[in-house]
């Protein structure tokens, strides 16, 4: 939207017109700045809509997931871990180079 000031009309007499040009200014750049607050407010509005949510069962699989990872630790027959273990005793123990830094 186009917004139309009074510039170059402006007077260099500091008289009754010249004081309703810049009121007539203020007002256009307050209305517009005003329409700015506005958008900036409902897209913050709309995207905080648009966030996804965690639900009560979200949190209960994640916890689920995770109470079954750490009995498979325990047990020892969570894959992932063991490797990991068993990939730092090597390291440790000079059997294999540094899998982080190919070193």
């Amino acid at each position: 939207m186009a917004v139309s000031l009074i510039t170059d009309e402006l007077g260099t007499a500091l008289d009754k017109d010249f004081r309703q040009a810049l009121i007539s200014n203020f007002k256009a750049i307050e209305l517009e700045l005003n329409n700015i607050h506005t958008d900036i407010t409902s897209l913050q509005t709309a995207d905080q809509t648009a966030s996804p949510t965690v639900t009560q069962d979200d949190l209960t699989k994640a916890v689920d997931s995770l109470t079954s990872r750490i009995n498979r630790i325990v047990l020892g027959i969570d894959s992932d871990s063991i490797e990991m273990v068993v990939t730092q005793i090597l390291e440790e123990k000079g059997v294999i180079k540094d899998a982080d830094t190919n070193v």
